[in-house]
């Protein structure tokens, strides 16, 4: 759920300092304003009307079932799990054994932390070297439970200062705190991922599944799900693509574009 227009150096200082760093693509935009609806268009190239079909089928993109031929190995983790709301175990992850489930007994913010510290060990001690991997790391952290104190004291943004809504002002605050938080988790996997030597050999990927609102038209639409406003539809995307030049793309990309490169630049498909 993050918006492009929530990072910010004294927010967000890692994924700040990649957008300078990696390929920033500052007008994307998501395949919808869910979970479900904005994931699967990244991975698959489709539209989400497509998505019923294909968790019909259990069939998972050509991306992932040609990584699997190619001897990727997976690592694969999630915070809400691989089930509900994203349905990841019946499309884009189809037909892995051992997908973890949500941890029971664990709240939300530990899970969250979790993705890392599997991750970040698997990568110092799991990991075939031989071998390419693909890592996913689903972050979803809980605005509500966010501590006080994560976000710098930054000043209020004018943009929320005269909606009609008086939850705005604390629930941005909130969706603040929660991006510090999972900034701070992609500081601490792109630090494993130099810690291994594989900084310069791994195409990083970050991507938000959707957007989300705060009242930003005056309808009275706070979060996401609820309507089709540049608010929830606006997604990040950056790539750190090793060998490649770090522009700053300004024309309009959407998730169903990301694929095709995938497929052809990264994977040599033809």
């Amino acid at each position: 759920g993050l918006r492009p227009d929530a990072i910010d150096p004294r927010l967000t200082p890692n994924l700040a300092a990649l957008q300078f760093e990696g390929e920033a693509f500052l007008n994307h935009w998501s395949g919808g304003n869910s979970s479900r609806a904005g994931i699967f268009p990244f991975f698959y190239g489709l539209p989400s009307t497509y998505l019923d079909d294909f968790y019909g089928v259990q069939r998972p993109p050509l991306l992932l079932s040609l990584l699997r031929e190619r001897g990727y190995q997976l690592a694969l983790q999630s915070a809400p799990g691989f089930s509900t709301p994203t349905d990841l175990d019946r499309t884009v992850f189809a037909g892995v054994p051992g997908l973890p489930g949500e941890a029971p007994g664990v709240d939300a913010i530990a899970r969250n932390q979790q993705v890392t510290t599997r991750f970040t060990a698997w990568l110092g001690s799991g990991r075939d070297p031989a071998r390419p991997f693909l890592g996913f790391l689903y972050y979803d952290p809980p605005m509500g439970e966010m501590p006080d104190g994560l976000e710098p004291a930054l000043p209020p943004d004018a943009r929320f200062q005269a909606t009609r809504d008086p939850r705005v002002p604390g629930l941005w605050r909130q969706y603040r705190r929660a991006a510090a938080f999972a900034d701070g988790e992609l500081g601490k996997v792109d630090a494993a991922l130099g810690a291994a030597g594989l900084r310069d050999a791994t195409l990083l990927v970050v991507f938000s599944d959707h957007g989300y609102e705060f009242d930003d038209f005056g309808t009275g639409y706070v979060g996401h799900a609820s309507d089709f406003s540049d608010a929830q539809l606006r997604a990040t995307l950056v790539l750190r693509w090793p060998g490649r030049a770090p522009p700053r793309y300004t024309h309009r990309t959407s998730h169903f574009d990301v694929p095709v490169p995938l497929l052809g630049d990264w994977l040599g498909c033809r």
